[in-house]
């Protein structure tokens, strides 16, 4: 970070109101137009000549501003980039510029031509992918989710005390953002949130960051900082809506937790008094068993008592009777007077045991 403004990253220059403006190659120092000088220094740097519109050219061992190059291409109104100088803008890139500052101040300049346009997004997706490929997924739409994987993997980077390594850091986050924020439905506030952390100051150089921005005499800073002001207060605004609404919802679940709990109970309540009573038919269900078998072995045994006196009475008593009627009958001559008392007897013992 700079030391004179905390808020700031050693960026790459980027010089966005001056055709001519500083080499990409170098940290841009904005010149203050302080009376007839500053006006000559401003013309001095308009005169620059144009150079040969080509990518190659941009990308060559000599830095060439990129006000100037855009400028170039517009006057020659270059259609489009041939094949044989993508390749070679390729080449060249990877060899001059190896960490983006020149693809990141190209990119970031105003107005650019739609050859420009179109070649420089491609280049910058396939110049991050290369840089960062963790940080993306196949078939990824999500530009929020995209930017915080970006923003993690340089986050080390970012803070490092190697300052080539911050430097390169700083500019793929610079690219990210340029990227996302005009091509793609980036969340701003949400950028500003992962930011927040990744630039920390003191109260007072916070505070000293933003009264730079409003005392520069210039309009458009102090318009960037009133808008910032007012996303940031529509973000906490929807952001308390939504806290709100979560704590409604909150609410609402915890009333219904409660009554669940609550029928929870109720119904353990009813489970155990029928657990109870379950158990007290399953004990009177033992017990009926227990008397159905004592019965049964009773019976049984009674059965036997009785199969014995039916079968003694029979043979010891009702069968004699019985044999001496039959032979009373059949002597001669028949005694049916003898036969008769002995059928008598037997009818009185079987009455008597069937009392």
């Amino acid at each position: 970070m700079n030391d004179s403004d905390p808020m700031v990253p050693n960026a790459p220059a980027v010089d966005a109101t001056e055709p001519g403006g500083a080499a990409p190659d170098t940290p841009a120092v904005e010149p203050k137009a302080e009376g007839p000088r500053g006006k000559a220094g401003k013309a001095k740097r308009s005169e620059q000549p144009l150079v040969d519109p080509t990518l190659a050219t941009y990308f060559g061992e000599k830095p060439v501003p990129p006000g100037v190059f855009v400028k170039s291409v517009k006057t020659a109104k270059v259609g489009r980039f041939a094949d044989e100088d993508l390749a070679e803008a390729s080449r060249l890139a990877e060899q001059n510029d190896p960490n983006g500052a020149r693809l990141l101040s190209l990119a970031t300049q105003p107005g650019l031509p739609k050859v420009i346009d179109r070649w420089v997004w491609q280049a910058t997706i396939a110049f991050l992918k290369s840089k960062v490929p963790g940080a993306f997924e196949p078939f990824d739409p999500d530009a929020d989710a995209t930017f915080r994987r970006v923003h993690r993997d340089l986050a080390p980077g970012l803070v490092s005390g190697d300052q080539q390594l911050r430097q390169r850091s700083e500019t793929l986050l610079l690219l990210t953002l340029a990227w996302l924020g005009t091509q793609r439905s980036l969340d701003m506030v949400g950028a500003l949130d992962i930011l927040r952390d990744t630039f920390p100051g003191s109260e007072a150089s916070l505070r000293e960051a933003v009264r730079k921005g409003l005392v520069t005499g210039k309009l458009s800073d102090v318009k960037r900082a009133a808008a910032i002001a007012t996303l940031l207060g529509r973000g906490l605004r929807d952001a308390r809506a939504t806290l709100d609404m979560e704590r409604q919802r909150r609410a609402a679940l915890e009333s219904r937790l409660a009554e669940a709990q609550a029928r929870i109970a109720e119904v353990s309540g009813e489970r155990d008094a029928l657990a109870r009573e379950r158990d007290a038919l399953a004990a009177e269900r033992d017990a009926l068993i227990r008397q159905l078998e004592e019965s049964r072995q009773h019976f049984g045994h009674d059965m036997v008592n009785v199969k014995a006196q039916q079968s003694l009475l029979l043979t010891e008593r009702i069968a004699p009777l019985l044999d001496n009627a039959v032979d009373a009958l059949e002597i001669q001559p028949p005694a049916p007077d003898v036969a008769l008392r002995r059928l008598k007897s037997a009818i009185k013992s079987i009455q008597e045991a069937a009392q």
